[in-house]
């Protein structure tokens, strides 16, 4: 089924039935950029990932199915996994994949968590926080100038949250591609100009950034491009938390909600609420959606098993 607009955006969207959607989001494109079809074996990821979350996925239709709208049309697709009736966890597993893709052509990468301190706000405040956070991180007047001076050629910017005891804790996981590979010490470089960018960022808006809190995880041989791609997606797939994770995903929450637990629909709910209208995933330069990566092998994944990376964290090789 193709979706076509009844009208031309910026009016608002339509609000249809959350059953109402395309089946193959990865055919939602126009003939001017056919070149974006995906190749068969990154199709099958798609399905394979998108297949892997059905149940999660039908849950959150059935929870925000009376204010659902219909966002994307020919030639545009937005992303808004929660909300959206063509999005879903269908585009979701398919920004999985492309992302993958780009990162394996990468000669290197990193993934940086950045956080900041939280207070007691409402999740809808907290999450505004951290993007006035991230738009002051990337968008100043020397952004450029700092990815050129590092040698940054993509980066891709992701937000997550967790439910804890003591509220929510939101942060971003920010992946940077390099035009080349750098030595220990180019690394170490690297690693304090980002921090120091972003405390500065966070200071200037009246936020506290400690310098420790920010970690930054090399892409390699035990942190492959796979793994870092479904790491920074696990949320926007609506995933569980591992079991040694201390916080609760919204996957967890829209579980808990499913089976009938208020307090989890009430958290849910201001999940969804606080999510609309936010970019989950968002990528840029040789990370870009629309990057040329239609020349990578893109073999099926050979694990079932998710990548634990709190607890490979904790282990001290991050």
């Amino acid at each position: 089924m193709t979706i076509v607009d009844d009208h031309p955006y910026p009016r608002t969207p339509r609000r249809v039935p959350f059953d109402y959607r395309t089946d193959d989001p990865l055919r939602l494109v126009s003939a001017s950029r056919a070149k974006y079809e995906r190749p068969p074996s990154l199709r099958f990821l798609v399905v394979k990932e998108s297949a892997q979350n059905a149940s999660q996925d039908e849950w959150n239709r059935a929870l925000v199915d009376d204010n659902t709208v219909r966002l994307c049309r020919r030639g545009h697709e937005c992303d808004s996994t929660l909300r959206c009736v063509t999005c879903s966890v269908y585009r979701m597993a398919e920004r999985q994949a492309t992302l993958a893709a780009a990162l394996r052509v990468a000669p290197a990468a990193v993934m940086v968590s950045l956080t900041f301190r939280h207070d007691t706000k409402p999740l809808a405040e907290e999450w505004s926080d951290l993007d006035a956070i991230l738009v002051r991180f990337t968008k100043r007047g020397d952004w450029s100038h700092f990815k050129k001076q590092h040698g940054i050629t993509g980066y891709a910017v992701t937000e997550e949250l967790t439910k804890t005891s003591d509220g929510w804790n939101v942060h971003s996981h920010v992946i940077l591609t390099f035009d080349q590979n750098s030595s220990p010490a180019g690394r170490r470089r690297l690693q304090q100009a980002v921090t120091a960018r972003w405390v500065r960022a966070a200071r200037h808006l009246g936020h506290d950034a400690a310098e420790h809190l920010q970690t930054f995880s090399w892409m390699r041989d035990d942190l492959s491009a796979d793994d870092m791609a479904e790491y920074v997606t696990k949320q926007t797939l609506l995933k569980r938390a591992p079991e040694t994770k201390l916080g609760r995903y919204p996957g967890d929450l829209l579980a808990g909600a499913h089976a009938g637990d208020a307090d989890d629909l009430l958290a849910y709910r201001e999940y969804l609420d606080a999510a609309r209208h936010r970019g989950l995933v968002r990528q840029y330069g040789t990370l870009s959606r629309n990057a040329d990566t239609a020349h990578v092998r893109l073999d099926p994944p050979t694990s079932e098993s998710p990548i634990d990376f709190d607890k490979w964290l904790a282990s001290g090789r991050g």
